[in-house]
C-alpha cells in the first residue's frame, strides 16, 4: 500500500511510467499494492494498439440494463484528452467468440478538478458475458485509432444498484471522535462531511450523497478528488441533502505512522463494494437513485441532483 496526497495517485505515476516502457503487445501495465481484494481491484483494461494507445475501464462493476461507462485513453505520452469518441458495444459470443454489434454512442471527454480526464457516456447491456468496447478517437487531423477494450457484465450488480435500498451504516461523526483525523485520510479536510451517519441520514427522510473515498490512501487510478467534489456541491445544496463522506479505512490517523494497521470500514465490505472510490444518491425512501464508480464529476453528480429536485 502506498501513501499518496490527495489529489495525485503513486499508482498512477507508476501505470504512466509502465506505459513507457511497453511494447504494443503489452495488455497489462497496472500495479498491485495491497492485499485485500477491493485494495488490490485492477480496471479492465485492452491490449496496447498498434499506434500506442490503450483503453482502461474505470466502471467495471457491470450488469444486464442501464449502465454509465467510464474510461480514460492513453498513450506513451499520458491521458488523452481528444473531445469526443465514438463507442461501439459488442457482445461477445461464448461458443462462436463472434462479436455482435449492440449500440454506438458518443462518448464526451470530461477533465477532472486537477488534470486527467476521462470519458463518459452510458450503454444498456441485454445479457451477462463477455463484451468489447471499440472506441475510435474522433479528431479530424488523424486517422481513425481504433482501441479494443474487453469487459464482462455480470446478471447483477455486486455494489448497490439502482432500485436498491442498501443497508444502514453507522460510520462515525465528527461528535463521536477526539479529531477529524480520525475520520478522514485527507490533509484538505470538510467538517461538514462528517456531522451524520447514513442510518441517521435515512431516518430524517432527507436524500443523501455519500462518497467512500481513502484521499491520501488511493489504490487505484480511478480515484479523484471526490471529497472537493463533495464539499462544493455541500456549499450549494446544504439543507436539501446530506453530504457524508466515508474514508475506505476506519483508521486513518493510526495509518499515519503504520500502513500495516489499516482496517477497512464496514460499509466496503457491508455494501459489497468490489473497488474503490464510490458515491451513491439515496433518496428519501431510502433507496439509490444513482451510483458512480471511480471519482464522480461535479456535473455527473449535480445532474442526478437535479432530476432528484425537480
Amino acid at each position: 500500500m502506498f501513501r499518496i496526497g490527495n489529489t495525485v495517485s503513486i499508482c498512477l505515476i507508476l501505470l504512466l511510467v509502465g506505459l513507457f516502457g511497453c511494447s504494443s503487445h503489452d495488455t497489462d501495465i497496472s500495479v498491485k499494492t495491497a492485499s485485500s481484494a477491493v485494495e488490490t481491484f485492477v480496471p479492465a483494461k485492452g491490449p496496447v494498439s498498434a499506434n500506442g494507445f490503450q483503453g482502461i475501464l474505470i466502471t467495471n462493476d457491470l450488469a444486464i440494463g442501464h449502465n454509465r461507462i467510464a474510461f480514460f485513453v492513453i498513450n506513451k505520452d499520458g491521458f488523452v484528452d481528444k473531445p469526443i469518441t465514438r463507442v461501439k458495444s459488442y457482445y461477445v459470443d461464448r461458443l462462436t467468440k463472434e462479436k455482435i454489434e449492440k449500440d454506438v454512442r458518443i462518448a464526451i471527454f470530461k477533465p477532472w478538478l486537477y488534470g486527467r480526464g476521462s470519458y463518459v457516456t452510458t450503454l444498456g447491456f441485454h445479457q451477462a458475458g463477455l463484451w468489447e468496447l471499440e472506441i475510435e478517437i474522433l479528431n479530424p487531423a488523424d486517422e481513425p485509432q481504433p482501441i479494443v477494450l474487453p469487459f464482462a457484465v455480470n446478471t447483477g450488480f455486486q455494489a448497490p444498484g439502482v432500485g436498491s435500498m442498501p443497508k444502514p451504516i453507522n460510520n462515525k461523526t465528527l461528535a463521536q471522535v477526539s479529531s477529524i483525523e480520525e475520520l478522514t485520510s485527507g490533509s484538505v479536510q470538510f467538517p461538514r462531511l462528517y456531522q451524520i451517519s447514513v442510518a441517521e441520514a435515512l431516518m430524517t427522510k432527507t436524500p443523501i450523497v455519500i462518497s467512500i473515498y481513502s484521499p491520501a490512501f488511493c489504490q487505484s487510478i480511478i480515484c479523484g478528488p471526490q471529497v472537493e467534489v463533495m464539499n462544493g456541491l455541500e456549499n450549494k445544496y446544504k439543507g436539501m441533502f446530506h453530504f457524508i463522506h466515508i474514508d475506505v479505512y476506519s483508521n486513518p490517523h493510526e495509518m499515519r505512522s503504520d500502513l500495516g494497521k489499516s482496517v477497512l470500514s464496514s460499509v466496503v465490505t457491508d455494501w459489497q463494494l468490489p473497488s474503490v472510490p464510490w458515491t451513491f444518491i439515496i433518496d428519501g425512501n431510502g433507496v439509490v437513485i444513482a451510483r458512480f464508480e471511480g471519482f464522480a464529476l461535479i456535473s455527473e453528480v449535480e445532474e442526478a441532483l437535479q432530476e432528484l429536485i425537480a
